[in-house]
């Protein structure tokens, strides 16, 4: 069954992608600014790439988040997907596999990306965000870095279907301004920000797939 789910993702991530639609559902905001696209990138914007890596466990579609180190940045002990910034002369595609092997100790042969979903910009970071998806046909060796990671978060990817899930607080930016945050709640933690803006998209492609087993 595995087998369909990539087969229908894969097809899906071929067609146009929602894009800004499908993040701005889970955009954080200021209530007297919700007009006004707060997210467009700077010129000197730096770019970073992620990856979403999805695998079968228990006969059920998961995927791998990181819930980062405390430490002097804008996204100390956040949850997120493996990734972080380019270095000199990468791409992307090249980061995100790199930093996914360093993070949470997944080799490039252990999956297949099978598309990109839409760049993302953080404004608190000033940092361009491309986010891959990737599949495997079985669980991963999961082993996190030591200094750039706390928990490794193991999250069926149902969670981020369940409405039950999905919440709204404020919170404090890191230039300190206070926004009203949607959220999903995973292991009693808060993912929020441009993670769940990119989950947020993901989670459009799979309900376009045409394949009930993925909407599980």
């Amino acid at each position: 069954m595995f087998d369909n789910f990539i087969v229908a993702l894969e097809k899906q991530l071929k067609e146009p992608l929602p894009g800004r639609e499908a993040q701005k559902l889970m955009q954080p905001y200021l209530p007297l600014l919700s007009k006004f696209d707060l997210r467009m990138p700077k010129n000197n914007a730096k770019e970073s790439a992620v990856m979403a890596l999805i695998y079968p466990k228990r006969d059920q579609p998961h995927i791998v988040l990181i819930e980062r180190a405390i430490y002097k940045g804008v996204h100390s002990g956040q949850i997120s997907l493996p990734g972080g910034k380019l270095e000199a002369d990468e791409t992307p595609l090249v980061c995100a596999i790199r930093e996914t092997c360093e993070e949470v100790g997944v080799q490039k042969n252990d999956y297949h990306v099978i598309g990109n979903l839409t760049k993302t910009y953080i404004p608190p970071s000033n940092f361009n965000v491309q986010p891959f998806v990737a599949v495997a046909d079985k669980p991963f060796d999961l082993e996190k870095d030591q200094r750039e990671v706390s928990t490794i978060l193991e999250t069926p990817l149902s969670y981020l279907f369940d409405k039950d899930r999905r919440k709204e607080k404020w919170m404090k930016s890191a230039v300190g301004l206070k926004v009203k945050a949607p959220y999903f709640d995973i292991y009693d933690r808060t993912l929020w920000g441009a993670t769940a803006m990119i989950l947020s998209e993901l989670i459009e492609v799979v309900s376009l797939a045409p394949q009930e087993y993925l909407k599980r």
